[in-house]
């Protein structure tokens, strides 16, 4: 799908969040995922773009892991996270700056890979592609070897506070 055409806004989220549901877990590896940069034609404030990040997660997810830059901005950390776990949603941050792409992954089996950060979605044009099965499995075996590299102290789990 190409997303970002003019008029679209409205189907281009309803288009992500379908492709990305889960009820069990979830992966969301985007270095800017917990960042703002400022407005742009989709988000016209720091907490319209919380609120789309807090509603894109569903309600009743179990476990969401996100991989993004160290270092979130503290207010999208904060209500980002204060609403998920409210929902009963375990959730792990890792920080990291080994991954480029965007990628949402469902229940470690099936992977949408997004041409833009979430802060960017809609706004310019980009593709949203599904991710073959191959490349998953490898893509799965580099986020296993970055949470064991947490282990080390070269990475760091984040579990209530952003740093």
């Amino acid at each position: 799908m190409l997303s970002g055409l003019p008029g679209r806004i409205d189907s281009d989220i309803k288009y992500i969040n379908k492709k990305s549901y889960s009820n069990d877990w979830m992966i969301i590896a985007d270095p800017y995922f917990l960042q703002w940069s400022g407005q742009n034609k989709v988000f016209k404030s720091e907490q319209k773009y919380i609120d789309f990040i807090v509603d894109f997660i569903p309600a009743d997810l179990k476990k969401l892991e996100i991989f993004a830059l160290p270092g979130p901005h503290k207010r999208v950390f904060k209500k980002f996270n204060d609403a998920v776990k409210s929902r009963g949603t375990h959730v792990k941050y890792w920080g990291t700056s080994e991954i480029h792409d965007r990628v949402i992954i469902r229940d470690n089996n099936t992977a949408t890979l997004m041409g833009t950060s979430f802060g960017g979605y809609a706004n310019k044009l980009s593709f949203v592609l599904d991710i073959p099965p191959k490349d998953l499995e490898q893509f799965l075996g580099e986020l296993q070897r970055i949470r064991n590299l947490s282990a080390t102290d070269k990475f760091r789990e984040v579990s209530s506070n952003p740093s």
